[in-house]
């Protein structure tokens, strides 16, 4: 009988470089996830422990990562993969594919558009606002404050077509790290054509 991916991994890892660790019988933890603690010289071990072909035949990964909660443990466990992506996921990534198409062309067009970005990336960098992050490498400025201002363009196209439910509202995420560059939509078709 063949043995279930999970299971090969786990007796892989326990002959190799970790040991199952048991956790006391009263504390709570979710169903399927093992921990174990790593052999002395090996710090932390993270990532996916299958081969990719195998992850995309069965829908899952097996990751292995060290634990939030539990401090000097490691965790394994099983990362679905779904058959089906919703509307809103496939939204999101030709949102990051038409940021990245911007991005690549104003970090390689040698244009005064280009030029503004790079003042706008030695301004933020030297000069940053308070509560606001700090890019430190120019393609992923660009890149970043081209997907907010997507994005944020996106949610008042949403509001604007979802109005006339007062039961629904969508906010965009709020953080108090990030305050988005603004960026017109006339400068977004500048760019595109360049």
């Amino acid at each position: 009988m063949k043995k279930h991916l999970k299971t090969r991994v786990i007796n892989g890892i326990t002959n190799t470089f970790a040991k199952p660790a048991k956790l006391p019988s009263n504390t709570k933890y979710k169903r399927g996830v093992h921990y174990f603690t790593l052999c002395e010289g090996i710090d932390s071990v993270h990532g996916a422990f299958d081969l990719p072909k195998e992850g995309h035949k069965y829908k899952k990964r097996i990751i292995i990562r060290p634990s939030k909660h539990r401090k000097g443990l490691h965790e394994l466990y099983t990362l679905h993969i779904p058959k089906q992506w919703s509307e809103d996921c496939l939204n999101n990534r030709e949102i990051i594919k038409q940021a990245q198409r911007i991005a690549h062309q104003i970090e390689h067009t040698h244009s005064f558009a280009a030029l503004d970005w790079r003042v706008r990336f030695f301004k933020q960098y030297y000069n940053p606002e308070p509560g606001t992050k700090r890019y430190p490498h120019f393609y992923t400025f660009v890149f970043n404050t081209i997907y907010q201002s997507l994005r944020a363009k996106q949610q008042v196209h949403i509001r604007s077509f979802i109005s006339f439910r007062p039961i629904v509202s969508i906010q965009p995420p709020v953080t108090s790290r990030y305050k988005p560059y603004p960026v017109y939509e006339a400068e977004l078709v500048r760019l595109q054509a360049c």
